[in-house]
């Protein structure tokens, strides 16, 4: 170990420091799907998926739902009187501004996720009516923003310009700001082709409104699109990642070790890789990508901050 001059362990928010030593256990999530082909097949199409936890937007009623696999439906909603914001956990229509909106949701129990943040202006959706990353830092209380949207991917595919799949640089303006702020991968499920594109693992202690507002809180979660963070541990001088695919051997797997405004700090290939911290690092975050192509997103290191500043 390094001299303690040299160790930032306490310098450093960990998110994942408790994983695996309090009691819990990863829950497959994703919050932004919408009843288009019918509620039932919706949520029938997750159970088989092997997911946890559904938020159906307009769906209201919080509770587990019967069936073998128990999946666990949230109510909640799509903010889009400025699109979008994921209401997560709230029991009924919510109006008024962003900030409002956001500010209520909390008030009720649940949680919040700018959606999309990277759509493009159109005709049927005017600037004036999108959340843009400007206003969006200066929204307070937010959990996180969407840095992979399942929807947008699918129509880029298609050759449709609608907006940005990925939202990594809009997160990594917010975290530069020093915004407390994680990363989640959702579906935006609108039909069957885009099912499965991207989600959330959540390490919770259940999987309860409660439990994984409080996990969310805390960062104890990552975004992906196949991959299985297999190992985080951060000691204070280095940080090591180990990712894994559970579908098929992934002997090199690319990691990008990634710093404010979005710098890569160090790339690393194999099954796992480690980065060791200067300490002048205000976060680093990984991204990592499997040569079939399946990634992950694991929150970042934050500098200078610890629980007490996580107000979400």
């Amino acid at each position: 170990m390094p001299g303690s001059e040299e160790n930032f362990m306490n310098a450093y928010y960990d998110p994942y420091r408790r994983v695996g030593r309090a009691a819990g256990r990863w829950y497959k999530c994703n919050f932004h799907a919408h009843d288009e082909i019918g509620y039932e097949k919706v949520v029938g199409l997750y159970e088989t998926g092997g997911y946890d936890i559904l938020m159906v937007h307009g769906n209201y009623a919080d509770g587990g739902r019967g069936g073998d696999s128990g999946i666990k439906i949230f109510g909640g909603e799509e903010y889009l009187e400025k699109d979008g914001i994921l209401l997560v956990g709230a029991a009924g229509p919510i109006t008024g501004s962003p900030q409002r909106a956001i500010d209520a949701c909390t008030a009720g129990g649940g949680f919040s996720i700018v959606c999309h943040p990277n759509l493009v202006p159109s005709e049927n959706c005017p600037e004036e009516k999108l959340l843009m990353p400007g206003e969006i830092a200066t929204l307070t209380g937010l959990s996180g923003v969407e840095i992979i949207n399942g929807c947008l991917i699918r129509a880029i595919e298609r050759g449709e310009g609608i907006g940005e799949g990925i939202a990594t640089d809009v997160w990594d303006m917010l975290l530069s700001a020093g915004k407390i702020i994680w990363g989640f991968g959702n579906d935006d499920f609108h039909g069957p082709e885009t099912f499965g594109v991207a989600w959330n693992e959540i390490y919770s202690a259940s999987g309860s409104l409660e439990d994984i507002r409080g996990a969310v809180r805390l960062g104890q979660c990552y975004a992906s699109t196949g991959l299985k963070l297999s190992r985080y541990d951060f000691n204070g001088e280095w940080l090591e990642v180990e990712a894994r695919n559970p579908l098929r051997d992934e002997l090199k797997i690319e990691y990008r070790f990634i710093g404010e405004n979005g710098e890569i700090l160090d790339v690393c290939a194999g099954t796992k890789a480690r980065y060791r911290l200067t300490g002048r690092e205000k976060y680093v975050r990984v991204e990592a990508c499997g040569a079939s192509g399946a990634k992950l997103w694991t929150q970042p290191l934050i500098r200078d901050h610890d629980e007490t500043d996580i107000v979400i």
